[in-house]
């Protein structure tokens, strides 16, 4: 898992960065889409209607994935180096001034 550590780190910060890029390609076609007359809007433009509408469902679960990676592999740091300190402790007789 150790080795895997890094490149899912990486992972949790490409997916909200792939997120905002998806964001950003939207946001014009969301603009482009709400410039136009109510009675075009309904007749010519619902598939760009659609793209917009349905980023709004996936795209905020989508970046909370990415954080939730992020903050899960900051804790296995966390976890890991914990568990390491532990052993050498253990190991070279770290526990000796808690006795005193």
């Amino acid at each position: 898992m150790a080795r895997m550590h890094p490149l899912l780190v990486l992972t949790g910060f490409i997916i909200p960065v792939a997120a905002c890029i998806v964001g950003c390609f939207n946001s014009p076609v969301a603009y482009a889409s709400l410039a136009e007359s109510m009675s075009v809007r309904e007749t010519t433009l619902m598939a760009q209607r659609s793209l917009t509408e349905s980023t709004g469902f996936w795209l905020p679960c989508f970046k909370f994935s990415g954080m939730a990676l992020i903050l899960g592999r900051i804790a296995m740091t966390v976890w890991v180096m914990a568990g390491t300190l532990g052993v050498a402790l253990d190991r070279y007789g770290g526990d000796a001034w808690q006795r005193q």
